[in-house]
């Protein structure tokens, strides 16, 4: 059995073609867990026929995916987490359900097509998590955010899982709209989070629960270079150049990201 759940928190302009893209038959079941979403979300996902939950955060563990796994995933086989931006190809849906009859893997790390505006982007960093398991194998990370958070949904934390992992293929689509005042609010409220996380951290390189990613992440985030050497890296190392302006474009608002973290974590800081 397959659940896909979607957190969405006024999510209009995306989930239609988020649940299209999944379709009728693919998924044994699936569900829109809302945070009081403000706009037509909530219908949206009722008139497509979806299953919806509504999650109101109190401020404390858990937050929403950990929710749904510790209190309504009960009988799924598997869950895969989507965002609301996310697309399924015809491609990835059959390679997930040939990889979930595989009973000595427990998780599976998706890759991502990055979109912007309806182009691709074939360079840059390689974008993938681990988004794919079986239910009962872990939980996400928790991280202890109670009194300086507002985000009610997992951010960067990542499933730490028991079992082995394996990885698939083909591609999930996720589409970005950077010029959205919703896109660069969300943003900066990660921003703020990551700096408050980075400030806790004290021994980064022994973080053994995290994924070699998040420790580079943190080590890049020591230095007053980081947005620097994320737009270099992403332009010339992994030649986002070949993208041209939406290469270029992609690589300056994630560097922009990593400099905010920066700025919020000098605030904290001092």
């Amino acid at each position: 059995m397959l659940t896909i759940v979607i957190p969405v928190k006024n999510e209009e302009s995306n989930l239609l073609d988020c649940l299209n893209s999944i379709g009728k038959g693919f998924a044994d079941k699936i569900v829109v867990i809302d945070s009081d979403s403000l706009d037509q979300t909530k219908n949206i996902a009722l008139n497509w026929g979806a299953e919806l939950l509504n999650f109101s955060w109190d401020g404390k563990f858990p937050k929403k995916r950990n929710w749904y796994l510790l209190n309504h995933a009960k009988n799924e086989d598997w869950i895969l987490f989507l965002d609301a931006d996310e697309r399924l190809t015809g491609e990835v849906k059959k390679e997930i359900r040939n990889n979930i009859q595989n009973k000595s893997i427990i998780g599976y790390w998706i890759p991502y097509t990055i979109y912007i505006e309806d182009k691709v982007l074939k360079f840059g960093y390689p974008l993938k998590k681990l988004a794919l398991f079986k239910i009962g194998s872990g939980l996400y990370e928790q991280v202890n955010e109670e009194s300086w958070s507002h985000l009610d949904m997992e951010v960067h934390e990542h499933p730490i899982l028991k079992g082995e992992t394996n990885k698939l293929k083909f591609k999930i689509e996720h589409r970005v709209n950077i010029n959205t005042s919703n896109w660069k609010a969300k943003h900066l409220a990660y921003a703020k989070w990551e700096a408050k996380r980075f400030y806790d951290i004290k021994k980064i390189e022994n973080a053994m629960d995290f994924t070699f990613s998040q420790k580079m992440k943190y080590l890049i985030l020591k230095t007053p270079f980081a947005g620097a050497i994320f737009f270099l890296g992403s332009t010339f190392v992994y030649l986002g150049i070949l993208d041209g302006i939406n290469g270029f474009r992609y690589a300056m608002v994630k560097a922009q990201y990593f400099n905010s973290i920066r700025k919020e974590f000098n605030k904290i800081k001092n």
